[in-house]
């Protein structure tokens, strides 16, 4: 429970009353629950949806789930994948692509990545049918958590200084990642059944790719990285139940 709590608060903005010291062991080894507060962080997607959406337009109800998201999450993974977007896009070595990382301010490709991401995000939950809807609502945020798992394990820390991403890479261990995939696999399938496991393996074999990318650019992952692979996963994961159904 301890570690779930530190997860909670490492993730999302919700005000808990409980405020726990922990070490790099406790918040590297708190990925264990990374999937379930992408549940609880669904949860409250759905219950925005829910209460809006009597009163409320579709469309506007979908565009404030969206600002939901953003807001409950601190904007955390969008900045990451800003960051990743600008070191990607420079043209740099990996030396000034890490540096490029670590730089606070964000070029014109960072923000661009964040607009898209956000404009996707819009345009396919509107999309998808009204009856799938919360079932999406509550897969895409773990999954998109999910995918920073599989990532810290499979993949080496390449910061050039122990950053924020250091504990996750360094106790990431088999165990972790066989209990959050099996939380994440229960999920899928009580939401979707077997096109549930299809959507989970989309994100397998995209998390695979993405760590070989980069592997060969970076030389591993950072924290930027791991929560760009949230903002990706999540538009991943809406565009293949768009295709699915």
């Amino acid at each position: 429970m301890r570690r779930f709590i530190l997860a909670l608060q490492f993730l999302t903005i919700i005000p808990l009353k409980k405020k726990i010291t922990f070490t790099e062991e406790d918040l590297g080894k708190s990925m264990l629950y990374f999937p379930l507060v992408g549940f609880v962080i669904g949860g409250c997607l759905v219950a925005t949806r829910i209460l809006l959406s009597s009163i409320l337009p579709a469309g506007v109800v979908d565009a404030l789930v969206v600002t939901v998201l953003v807001v409950i999450t601190g904007s955390m993974h969008l900045d990451a994948l800003a960051d990743t977007t600008d070191a990607v896009a420079s043209g740099k070595d990996r030396e000034g692509k890490l540096k490029v990382m670590k730089d606070t301010s964000v070029g014109v490709m960072g923000v661009v990545s964040i607009c898209l991401v956000i404009v996707l995000k819009y345009v396919m939950i509107l999309a998808l049918p009204p009856s799938l809807k919360n079932k999406a609502l509550l897969l895409m945020p773990v999954m998109g958590r999910w995918a920073q798992v599989m990532l810290a394990y499979a993949a080496e820390y390449a910061g050039l200084t122990r950053g924020l991403g250091f504990p996750f890479t360094e106790q990431a261990t088999v165990l972790t990642l066989v209990l959050a995939s099996t939380v994440t696999g229960v999920i899928a399938i009580a939401l979707f059944m077997v096109q549930g496991m299809f959507v989970a393996a989309g994100v397998l074999v995209f998390m695979l790719l993405y760590n070989l990318f980069f592997k060969r650019i970076c030389g591993g992952v950072t924290g930027d990285i791991l929560g760009a692979a949230t903002e990706i996963t999540e538009v991943l994961v809406l565009l293949l139940l768009l295709v699915i159904f």
